[in-house]
């Protein structure tokens, strides 16, 4: 147990006594590799790799003039572009990639096209290995470095990782050029010990976490996250409000056992210095370290609004929480989960709340480069005491980001973490029964019954091969025999409007 020194109020101090940690070359949020791709479809092509980078907060991070690289070639992402907590960032060969080839689905933006942004090192290959290489036994790195050439986040397929050449980053009026070799660099990857395999991109198995998978349901641009995964790592949190009104502490104890197999902790600490709801470079950030388990104390904390990012040394596996401290009369509700998973044309707000009796109204709001937010429709809710779980469907997906703005009886208003729009893999009630196929697909639907369901069968130049509409039952066979071998997407739609598609190889 690590306790903070005595915090001035109104401002946050920096802590006098805590070890250099990684997290200090960010010092307002944690942004990490968290998929990519390096290895397309044969009817994708190989300018639809792609690097998809996550901040998992606690505040927005400049990512002006940050590098990404292979050790081959560097990327310098442009000046004036920032990421918001929750929000992903995509580099990739082309600016449209159609789905399936980076998102299983649906089409994904790239915020970054590496072959015409001119920012790259040297041009990088649009015909065969492209930028990454993943074939035969190759160790592909990737590493995030900051503008003074500091290492964010490295990862590694497997090592020893393919040897790199001296690079020379791009050098412009807003950033200035660097030069490194990362065989020289004292780096410690992240091993991903994933096989190679066309099409498949490498993914973490939950934003931000340790685990990583072979995925052949890409989700660029949008969670990883899947019904039923959770992370290695939980934390139960404690808020203590003072006599005085004016300051509280925090306690966070680690859940699992024996909690030293985690430790020591890293953590940054966010307070809302001018309470908009929203963790800036206008804000107060503190990082630590915690090296005694099984809790972390932070004492002495002024009233406000709080974000706290805590992990394990190893980079990853990160929680991110929030909380408010008084002042009397504070808060009388919380806010215990919420997220957006696509539904058809649209998307469906689910989050949980206690204490909605202190509730004036919830605002959802939405936003599409995670900055600027605007005002969508009420989220219905009971203005009673207790638990309840509050779902609110929106017809139609318009924004990437969503928010809560949530209002007390006294006008007070905290807002949500920013979450993307979800893939839809965990609400749909499609499964594909076996792929690689010979002669049948066999779909296992887990949806309502009776239901009918319009399916459509195309190849990857888009052309349709058949579309038909079926009764739906709890398997349902779909003959291919009139098909040559080769890879087909499948798409399957109810008539409530659940989409799922597939890719299928015929063999």
């Amino acid at each position: 147990m690590k306790t903070l020194p005595t915090v001035c109020a109104g401002l946050l101090m920096l802590l006098m006594n805590t070890q250099p940690l990684l997290l200090q070359a960010q010092p307002t949020g944690r942004v990490v590799i968290n998929e990519f791709l390096p290895w397309p479809g044969n009817g994708c092509g190989v300018t639809t790799e792609f690097i998809e980078l996550v901040n998992l907060g606690p505040g927005i991070v400049d990512l002006s003039c940050y590098v990404v690289t292979d050790g081959d070639y560097a990327i310098t992402i442009p000046s004036g572009t920032f990421l918001s907590p929750g929000q992903y960032y995509v580099l990739a060969g082309q600016s449209f990639i159609p789905a399936p080839c980076a998102n299983l689905q649906q089409p994904v933006y790239a915020d970054l096209n590496w072959n015409t942004c001119n920012c790259t090192s040297g041009q990088i290959p649009t015909t065969g290995d492209g930028l990454m290489t993943d074939g035969g036994s190759a160790n592909e790195q990737l590493v995030l470095l900051n503008p003074s050439g500091q290492v964010i986040d490295a990862v590694v397929r497997g090592l020893p990782q393919e040897p790199s050449a001296t690079i020379s980053t791009l050098n412009t009026s807003t950033c200035p050029g660097f030069t490194f070799d990362l065989d020289l660099m004292p780096i410690q990857y992240e091993t991903i010990g994933e096989s190679t395999g066309r099409a498949n991109s490498m993914a973490r198995k939950l934003d931000g976490d340790c685990g990583w998978v072979k995925d052949t349901q890409q989700s660029g641009g949008a969670t990883n996250n899947t019904s039923g995964d959770y992370s290695p790592i939980s934390f139960s949190m404690f808020i203590t409000q003072e006599e005085n009104c004016t300051e509280g502490t925090a306690r966070f104890i680690l859940e699992q056992q024996p909690a030293s197999n985690w430790y020591p902790l890293q953590y940054l600490l966010a307070y809302d210095v001018n309470g908009d709801g929203i963790f800036d470079s206008g804000d107060s950030f503190i990082s630590g370290t915690d090296s005694t388990p099984p809790d972390l104390i932070l004492p002495n904390l002024p009233a406000g609004f709080y974000s706290i990012l805590i992990g394990p040394r190893q980079e990853c596996s990160y929680q991110s929480l929030v909380f408010f401290i008084g002042p009397c009369g504070a808060l009388g509700f919380s806010l215990t989960g919420f997220q957006v998973d696509a539904l058809g044309e649209g998307v469906r707000i689910r989050t949980s709340i206690t204490g909605a009796s202190q509730l004036k109204n919830i605002q959802i709001e939405g936003s599409n480069d995670g900055k600027e937010f605007i005002p969508i429709e009420k989220l219905p809710f009971l203005q009673q005491p207790g638990s309840q779980i509050l779902e609110h469907a929106l017809p139609y997906a318009a924004f990437r980001y969503y928010r809560l703005a949530l209002t007390d009886n006294q006008l007070r208003t905290i807002y949500s973490p920013l979450q993307a729009v979800r893939s839809g893999k965990s609400s749909s009630p499609f499964r594909l029964l076996s792929n690689p196929v010979r002669e049948d697909i066999l779909l296992q639907y887990d949806g309502t019954l009776p239901n009918r369901l319009q399916i459509e069968i195309m190849d990857y130049t888009g052309s349709r091969k058949g579309i038909f509409t079926v009764s739906a039952e709890r398997q349902i066979r779909i003959p291919t025999t009139q098909l040559p071998k080769g890879m087909y997407l499948l798409r399957v739609q109810t008539t409530q409007g659940q989409v799922q598609t597939f890719r299928v190889v015929k063999n």
